[in-house]
């Protein structure tokens, strides 16, 4: 999961947060099982460990001359043990550090991501807005520039028929 590109849908004010959350906790699924795999190395390596003592026991409680070539292939075996397990070890902190980072760099990596999304979605709110508003403006300017023309042609209009002389009071 932390090489994959995560994709995260948007939201009006940012990234969706119950995507983040289930790609951060497989993130985090995925350090605790590696140090869960660490943590059976070790177990494993101590085994091994403790095996080795146990032969180095039984060499030392048999330590007849006729062994002596035995004795050379048991600590040649024991060397080879304890070098895997140190190697084991080393592999297991390696692999741990590995993941952290990489677990590090995604995260911040979806964080930044997340912020530009929601920069770029809140200058597009903010156009939106703006674009809006002038066009309501306009659009109100023009209402009220209508409505002034059909005032003064009503005044006009009432100004001329308030002005004939009526044909029935003469009479």
């Amino acid at each position: 999961m932390a090489n994959d590109e995560a994709e995260f849908g948007t939201e009006l004010r940012g990234y969706r947060r119950d995507e983040v959350d289930r790609s951060v906790n497989e993130l985090r699924r995925e350090l605790i099982k590696s140090n869960t795999d660490r943590a059976e190395a070790a177990k494993e390596i101590r085994l091994l460990q403790a095996r080795v003592a146990d032969l180095q026991g039984e060499l030392d409680e048999a330590g007849t001359p006729t062994y002596s070539g035995l004795g050379t292939r048991l600590e040649s075996t024991l060397r080879v043990a304890e070098e895997q397990s140190t190697r084991l070890i080393s592999q297991a902190d390696i692999d741990a550090q590995r993941l952290r980072a990489s677990s590090r760099n995604e995260a911040e990596r979806l964080l930044r991501e997340a912020r530009q999304e929601a920069s770029a979605t809140l200058e597009d709110a903010r156009s939106r807005a703006t674009d809006e508003l002038t066009r309501a403006r306009a659009e109100s300017s023009d209402t009220i520039e209508r409505a002034r023309a059909e005032a003064g042609l009503l005044t006009q209009d009432a100004r001329v028929h308030g002005q004939r002389p009526s044909r029935h009071r003469r009479s």
